[in-house]
């Protein structure tokens, strides 16, 4: 069961607050955390722009994002289906490294993303402490910004953090492919 927590101080680029989806292991076990970036496109002029969103809540999340690839947990043969899994949405459009508002064209935006990101993994460290494999991937938009979530201010999962080989897609595991993909074996 997916829980929407909202994180303090996180905005979209729309200036509106966001926060991040929780779904914790159907096994109760803490060791395993996947912590998954939301991807997008990047807005840098008004027609990028268009093809992300500008706010994600709890509404927009619903029940979460969705049943396919990764986020199938009653597939045996998803390698994350015993996993504590965080979804960082993506509202900010720029690929999750921003820090700092800018105009692309179409008004004022607020590319918050790596303060976001800081704030997610000051409220996420502490919570998931006990986790000893840490895995951290995202599709698209989400791929580039993931690697950035080991340099957070203060590293709170410290070298426990393990990054698939390629941004995108979930190449730590043989045969897991990104969000709404199949899985091969």
């Amino acid at each position: 069961v997916w829980t929407w927590v909202p994180i303090e101080g996180a905005i979209c680029r729309d200036g509106s607050a966001t926060g991040i989806g929780v779904r914790y292991a159907d096994d109760g076990n803490p060791d395993n955390l996947a912590i998954y970036f939301m991807g997008g496109g990047a807005c840098f002029n008004s027609l990028s722009c268009l093809g992300n969103p500008s706010s994600y809540d709890e509404n927009t999340f619903g029940g979460g994002p969705g049943g396919g690839g990764v986020f199938d947990f009653s597939n045996p043969d998803n390698p994350l289906r015993n996993h504590n899994m965080i979804f960082v949405p993506y509202c900010t459009g720029d690929t999750h490294l921003g820090n700092k508002p800018g105009d692309p064209g179409n008004g004022q935006q607020q590319f918050m993303g790596r303060k976001n990101v800081e704030l997610i993994m000051d409220r996420v460290g502490p919570t998931f402490a006990d986790a000893s494999n840490v895995l951290v991937t995202g599709g698209s938009a989400g791929g580039e910004g993931a690697p950035d979530c080991r340099c957070a201010r203060h590293d709170p999962c410290g070298q426990r953090i393990r990054l698939p080989h390629g941004r995108g897609i979930v190449s730590g595991f043989p045969g897991a492919l990104a969000h709404g993909a199949d899985f091969r074996i």
